[in-house]
């Protein structure tokens, strides 16, 4: 009688670890499979980004802010777009004021 208590105890044992360790590899692969298909998105995001070119920058009277004015280039499938963005020269932080489409140039007067 204690001999079976003893083997369905160390049975339970048994059955507990493989859950415990077969838990583990399910875990480790996802999160595995889960980093690979960030790394892959991230990857295809750096790929198919659209190139820019500076086109011209233009400072104010005062120094205090900068005009950049890029060409945007998306591809062969589509066409020229500029962007401009106002730089605040104290912290650096670029906001968008112009973009427009079937464009490829940018004159800051």
């Amino acid at each position: 009688m204690h001999n079976q208590n003893y083997e369905h105890e160390e049975v339970e044992k048994i059955k507990k670890t493989s859950r415990m360790g077969c838990m583990s590899v399910v875990i480790i692969l996802f999160l595995a499979v889960s980093g690979g298909v960030v790394f892959a998105l991230n990857r295809l995001e750096y790929m198919f980004k659209p190139s820019e070119e500076i086109i011209t920058i233009s400072e104010s009277s005062d120094g205090k802010y900068n005009v950049e004015a890029y060409l945007i280039n998306g591809g062969m499938t589509t066409d020229w777009a500029v962007r401009c963005d106002l730089i605040t020269n104290g912290n650096k932080k670029k906001e968008i004021i112009y973009s427009d489409y079937h464009i490829d140039r940018a004159i800051i007067a």
